[in-house]
């Protein structure tokens, strides 16, 4: 009896420890996109066994951590932690919003950073009709 004992909790003990050592991934990463001056854009971000912070950067700038980008009125984190999702929304994109994206997830015990791949945003300004 004492042996069955033993043999549960080692069972129990490691399939703990491998359920707490499950790596971060990307489920859905952002992919290079051009919009119009104008137009709404969102860059999806969906990760898989989160245990670090989530932040977006601009051309290598960190546009801070967590869902409140409160210096970026025109970017929102959309989605939810349940559905694991962290899509940047940009509403409306301005030109200056041309740049390479990137969505970040910070380490955490013993739990390797992951980054996504670089998206590029380029951005277009609308036609104008020709002057004769």
């Amino acid at each position: 009896m004492r042996t069955f004992f033993l043999l549960l909790t080692m069972l129990f003990t490691v399939s703990w420890k491998e359920t707490l050592s499950l790596d971060q991934k990307f489920l859905m990463e952002p992919n290079n996109i051009t919009v119009l001056h104008g137009d709404q854009v969102m860059l999806p971000c969906i990760v898989e066994n989160r245990v670090g912070e989530v932040q977006w950067t601009k051309d290598r700038f960190g546009l801070g951590e967590g869902r409140e980008l409160p210096a970026y009125r025109r970017y929102n984190i959309i989605g939810s932690d349940v559905r694991k999702n962290w899509t940047l929304q940009i509403q409306p994109v301005f030109v200056e919003d041309d740049g390479v994206f990137q969505c970040q997830v910070g380490a955490a015990d013993d739990v390797r950073p992951i980054r996504s791949r670089n998206a590029k945003l380029t951005v277009y300004l609308p036609p104008e009709d020709p002057i004769i």
